[in-house]
């Protein structure tokens, strides 16, 4: 596969992460209500504080898409921003999954169904492995260092 290939796959991983980031966190900004009732055991039990902190999760959903959207373009320095970029989500991935699953194992006192957060894991999970892949086994997949200079 040509380096040119690699990171176009990367380059479209990184496309279709902000997209579905970006449509995920409006839904949460603009009607957490909405969101609410596909994670909570009984929605109508909401306070008011948890749409707000559903909203606030929204804006750091969008915040993260930023340097997926930022890594999309070959430049000067891009692999590093790549890098940079696949540790920090890996890292919030490597938090969350565990938190998730301790939350899912409880029987009460968590508000949201088993299911959502066993395949909110999941997803995490299977994010943190792409990530890993392409961090340890082919990071050529993230770009070479002449990314961004111009040929002669």
């Amino acid at each position: 596969m040509s380096h040119s290939n690699d990171t176009t796959i990367v380059r479209g991983a990184f496309a279709a992460e902000a997209i579905l980031n970006i449509i995920s966190a409006t839904g949460l900004i603009l009607n957490p209500q909405s969101m609410l009732r596909l994670l909570a055991i009984n929605p109508a039990d909401a306070h008011t504080t948890t749409l707000s902190t559903l909203q606030w999760f929204g804006a750091i959903t969008l915040g993260l898409s930023v340097p997926l959207l930022a890594g999309l373009p070959e430049r000067k320095g891009i692999v590093e921003f790549r890098r940079a970029t696949y540790l920090t989500l890996g890292a919030c991935e490597g938090f969350m999954v565990p938190v998730f699953l301790w939350q899912a194992s409880k029987s009460s006192g968590v508000g949201l169904t088993s299911t959502s957060l066993t395949v909110g894991a999941s997803t995490l999970a299977g994010l943190a492995a792409w990530r890993a892949f392409v961090l340890y086994v082919r990071p050529e997949m993230l770009g070479s260092e002449n990314s961004g200079q111009k040929r002669q």
